[in-house]
């Protein structure tokens, strides 16, 4: 359609709106603006970048958004004022005036169109801008006259506050940047409440040329298009020659977009579980300590060996650490998030076992079970160190981890009684695993998860209650399950307490119940205990399943597993 055409057509469609409302203007803008309602959904429907955060706002991880550009909204009270400031001083400076289109600019823009003979001036305010942005048309005088209109309709919508947070969450800030936040964030490395004047005044000149003015790679002519916006804030009475001095005075430290891949196999969990991000319970502080201990500690393994970690918060279940594997960054091995990995338990799971016979009434820690031989239909199973004990106590049985006490205890349980223990405690195991496992789940014939596990022995430290691992901080607190009596946990904490079972160790040494346990084969090392604060779980092995004489749990794991609550529990 010729532009003439295009005219005459919107001149007989503003004809028939000015007839039908009796010739007056504002009837006519009425009934164009029922005819042509503002796009409220697209305005609203700007996809924001996944940003995964610790605890405490710094950023673990983010992501592109659908549309592959950076966002991230924030308020107007979230901006720096000199930012506020610098943009309606430099793009819009009757912004507060008018009501959408800026007459007397559109005047002086076309004066200055025609003296020049080209477009030197778009007379575009906010209001404009942000209609241009979120429909993107050529620019052509149809679509300027379109921008005009949806102005309008803008500024009947929305106040002057949440326009000008429109524009500063729209806006362009060079590359794929969107939105003040991101724009302060990669530029600067802040966040856009925290910028300075300098800062503000570099910011407020890249949505003119986004590509041209971008700092990282056109520094001298993003400061030139900076002393353009000094110049508008001092016209406008924003600021002084002074200020403006100390401003222009000030080193500027322009970064290059920052990569955030902190607690990577953390991020990624949280970022499946809500692909929109959000605020996570990780706290930071513990995350980097779980991380250097591990560290330390595969230097002292085998080559190939790996490392994983939970830390969990039983006050309400919050996922405070988690370390997936020794080396994110192989990428082979470090693409394996080992605390979610299902490898084989040990006899990690020996508590739960006794808690059902404690659940049960038939037995305590001072009950004497049999080390004797078994079989079980060809099946003869052996203690670790091969040995007999013959007549012990429950007490004595756990701490050794001896095999045969407990597998007579489970049988005598009940082999479903032990599943439900384990999977109203939080540890699911795949449901052909009583008939593929039977009994032998006792001794690790079965796979399971360190979080799993982990998470069960936050139940015991709570004595018997279970809540669902958080990883959001704004997630609903669960409701507590009792599912355990108090009375088994205390049992157990007996049995397992660091200072029943290493008499005479420093009083200033950690306080904690812990279990190891070691799978066949020497495939997995474990340690897992709780505190009363936190629990705690260590796993040591190889991703690939092969096995090492040097995967034992009270050697592999239990060092780490001291190591952190002495160095977490603070």
């Amino acid at each position: 359609m010729t532009r003439r055409r295009w005219i005459r057509r919107w001149a007989i469609r503003g004809g028939v709106a000015l007839l039908l409302c009796g010739g007056s203007v504002r009837g006519a803008f009425e009934w164009l603006d029922r005819a042509y309602p503002f796009p409220v959904e697209t305005l609203e429907a700007a996809p924001a970048s996944p940003m995964i955060l610790a605890r405490d706002g710094r950023t673990l991880i983010s992501r592109v958004g659908r549309d592959e550009q950076w966002r991230r909204p924030v308020t107007l009270d979230e901006i720096s004022p000199w930012l506020a400031e610098a943009t309606i001083a430099v793009e819009d400076q009757r912004f507060l005036e008018h009501g959408g289109v800026d007459f007397l600019a559109v005047a002086r823009a076309a004066s200055q169109n025609a003296v020049g003979g080209r477009v030197v001036s778009g007379a575009s305010t906010l209001s404009m801008q942000v209609c241009k942005m979120v429909e993107p048309r050529p620019r052509t005088l149809r679509s300027k006259v379109i921008e005009v209109f949806r102005a309008m309709q803008l500024e009947r919508l929305y106040s002057k506050k949440e326009i000008l947070e429109l524009y500063l969450n729209l806006a362009p800030y060079g590359g794929n940047l969107r939105g003040a936040e991101c724009g302060a964030q990669f530029h600067f490395g802040k966040h856009a409440a925290d910028l300075s004047l300098e800062e503000a005044a570099l910011l407020a000149g890249i949505p003119q040329s986004p590509t041209a003015l971008h700092p990282a790679r056109h520094l001298e002519r993003a400061l030139k298009r900076r002393d353009r916006v000094f110049d508008a804030l001092e016209e406008q009475g924003c600021i002084g020659a002074i200020e403006r001095r100390r401003a222009e005075a000030t080193p500027l430290e322009v970064r290059r977009a920052p990569r955030f891949h902190r607690a990577e196999h953390f991020a990624a969990m949280a970022l499946a579980r809500r692909p929109g991000g959000g605020t996570t319970t990780l706290d930071l502080h513990r995350q980097v300590i779980a991380e250097e201990e591990v560290e330390r500690l595969s230097l002292s393994l085998p080559r190939g060996a790996d490392v994983a970690v939970v830390v969990i918060g039983l006050e309400r279940g919050d996922l405070l650490a988690l370390v997936g594997s020794a080396d994110p960054s192989d990428p082979i091995d470090g693409q394996v998030n080992g605390a979610t990995a299902r490898r084989s338990p040990g006899s990690t799971l020996k508590p739960f076992v006794y808690a059902a016979a404690f659940e049960a009434g038939i037995a305590d820690g001072a009950t004497v079970v049999s080390d004797a031989p078994l079989d079980f239909g060809g099946w003869e199973p052996a203690n670790f160190d091969d040995a007999f004990a013959g007549e012990v106590t429950v007490t004595e049985a756990l701490r050794r981890s001896l095999n045969r006490p407990a597998l007579r205890t489970a049988r005598a349980a009940g082999l479903f009684r032990v599943l439900g223990v384990l999977d109203a405690c939080g540890i699911t195991l795949p449901a052909s695993t009583a008939r593929g496992s039977g009994l032998a789940l006792v001794t690790g014939a079965c796979e399971a998860r360190l979080l799993d596990i982990t998470n069960a022995y936050a139940t015991l430290g709570r004595d018997g209650i279970y809540l669902p691992v958080r990883l959001f901080t704004d997630e609903a607190e669960s409701v507590p399950v009792r599912v355990l009596r108090a009375e088994t946990c205390e049992g157990l904490h007996a049995i397992l307490d660091s200072e029943e079972r290493v008499p005479g160790s420093d009083p200033h040494a950690p306080h904690f119940c812990w279990k190891t346990g070691t799978s066949s084969g020497h495939r997995d090392a474990w340690a897992v205990g709780h505190s009363g604060e936190l629990a705690i779980g260590v796993w040591v092995g190889n991703f690939s399943g092969a096995g090492d004489r040097a995967f034992i749990g009270s050697e592999a794991a239990e060092p780490l597993l001291w190591r952190l609550f002495e160095t977490l529990g603070h």
